[in-house]
């Protein structure tokens, strides 16, 4: 009796400890559906949102300024045919008239309901993207809208509106297998935005305090994503679905041989664990394997984009100074010819021929200075310190800034190969560009220097400084390009400020990166 009594309570709690760990396993497994689940949402809507900034940024900044509505609906007729989820898209210009395509869709009274000037003082005043919550129509389709400001430098051009259709831009999001196993429902504070149960809603209510829900933000809107497993999924892990359990366990009690057994049956799970974990350690490494090979075919691919945008840069430069420049020198003298053709002519003729060549003249070496910034043929033709005296001398003139600059070595070119002698010109051109948009100080100091075991450019300033922590990802674009650039030559960048003690920049490269070190 005492043996029956023990075996069945072991055989009870077997059974219980199995159900549990199923539905602990399912619970874990419904929290990382949540996760990846409400990341992808989040990826998925933003990148729309990103294909819808790119369309207003195209539309204010159109070279030909071409701000038609056969323009707007030819651009809103392509967004909506290759886009799932974008439904309309309205354009609402300064003097409270708007443009909807398809022209079939009416916003007019979406656009009352959303208190139009509060939206767009919002809209304004962020800057960037603001998502409306969700809306129902008469046919229970549930859309929001997103609103965008147009600019064109300090001109307001209205405002974009855009509405999504929830149903159609999420269900792309869950793939297959994922929707056969959970039900889904995404809230927004103010509604629902997307419904997805098979079960039916009383099933999700019902499971709701079991459902996993992830929040996440977008922009301005805080998103919930609900995931309740089905009611199939649910009911192979419960009570009823282990009963083999018991069934083995209770005829234990009438003969110990089958306690043998079923510890030997328990040494076998063991094993078969053991050898899931040592399997997923083996695909775990072979992952970081694969990842490492990809990310240097990454830094490989960064490195010849970044090669071919400066023999882009090049070729640009030099058709830039060939053609157009030959052009201009062609005119100068033409004007010249007509100058002393009508020397003898009025004195207003002639001061307009004067104003004439000044203008011409004025072209020639803007078209010069930009031939420069493109790619500078100091660098090419005679080497990295000529280019960098020439950089510091149009520095000077175009801010006014004085520069102390000190090169600690001679024949730069016998020591350092072109791509890092490309990357120092970079780098320092975009340091300096920094200091002339954002240090305001008067002043700033750059030298570059050899030691034993690298090559070093240091620029600092006595400005105003920053908080590098406070840094948006927007106002740091300059200082990652020139980190990338500092990577690509397998050099290092530093950069350290604080408010009111200016900002100190070093970059530094291996001599095992010079021509020497190399030959």
């Amino acid at each position: 009796m005492a043996a029956f009594v023990f075996l069945s309570v072991v055989t009870v709690l077997v059974w219980r400890s199995q159900v549990g760990r199923q539905q602990q396993l399912l619970a874990r497994h419904a929290e990382d559906v949540a996760f990846q689940a409400s990341l992808r949402l989040q990826v998925f809507v933003e990148s729309h949102l990103k294909m819808a900034s790119v369309f207003a940024k195209r539309w204010a900044t159109h070279e030909t300024q071409d701000f038609s509505q056969k323009r707007f609906e030819k651009f809103g007729t392509v967004m909506i045919a290759e886009l799932p989820g974008y439904y309309a898209i309205s354009l609402l210009s300064p003097d409270n008239g708007h443009w909807t395509v398809p022209a079939s869709v009416d916003h007019s009274e979406i656009i009352k309901n959303f208190q139009r000037e509060r939206l767009f003082e919002e809209t304004r005043a962020a800057a960037s993207v603001l998502l409306s919550g969700p809306v129902r129509d008469t046919a229970g389709h549930v859309s929001f809208f997103a609103t965008l400001p147009l600019r064109r430098g300090h001109d307001d051009l209205g405002f974009l509106m855009i509405q999504f259709q929830a149903k159609t831009l999420i269900d792309d999001c869950f793939h297959e297998k994922i929707r056969s196993e959970f039900d889904f429902v995404v809230e927004d504070k103010t509604g629902l935005v997307y419904r997805f149960t098979p079960d039916g809603d009383q099933w999700m209510e019902s499971q709701e305090s079991t459902g996993q829900r992830v929040s996440f933000r977008l922009h301005n809107r805080q998103w919930i994503l609900t995931v309740v497993p089905q009611k199939r999924i649910l009911n192979s892990s419960g009570w009823v679905a282990n009963l083999a359990v018991p069934a083995l366990g209770f005829p234990v009690t009438v003969a110990l041989a089958w306690l043998v057994w079923l510890l030997l049956r328990r040494m076998e799970m063991l094993r078969i664990a053991k050898d899931r974990a040592v399997l997923e350690v083996e695909e775990r490494r072979r992952a970081e394997s694969a990842l490492q090979v990809s990310q240097a075919r990454h830094a490989q691919l960064s490195r010849k984009i970044l090669m071919a945008q400066e023999e882009e840069r090049s070729r640009l430069s030099r058709e830039l100074h060939d053609e157009l420049g030959q052009i201009l020198t062609a005119l100068r003298f033409e004007m010249g010819l007509l100058g002393k053709t009508l020397a003898s002519a009025s004195e207003s003729k002639s001061h307009l021929v004067d104003n004439a060549v000044k203008l011409v003249e004025t072209s020639a070496e803007e078209l010069r200075r930009i031939c420069r910034g493109l790619r500078p043929p100091l660098l090419d033709d005679l080497g990295l310190e000529p280019a960098l005296h020439m950089l510091t001398r149009d520095f000077v003139e175009r801010t006014g800034i004085t520069v102390d600059f000190d090169m600690d070595f001679e024949r730069a070119d016998d020591i350092v190969t072109p791509e890092v002698a490309l990357a120092t010109y970079r780098i320092m051109q975009e340091a300096l560009n920094n200091v002339s948009r954002h240090a305001k100080t008067m002043n700033v100091s750059v030298s570059i220097f050899r030691t034993n075991d690298e090559l070093q450019l240091s620029i600092e300033d006595h400005g105003v400084g920053f908080d590098p922590d406070a840094l948006s990802p927007q106002d740091s674009c300059g200082i990652q390009g020139m980190r990338e650039r500092a990577h690509l030559v397998l050099g290092t960048l530093s950069v350290s400020s604080s408010i009111g003690d200016g900002t100190s920049l070093v970059f530094r490269v291996p001599l095992k990166q010079t021509k020497g070190e190399s030959a």
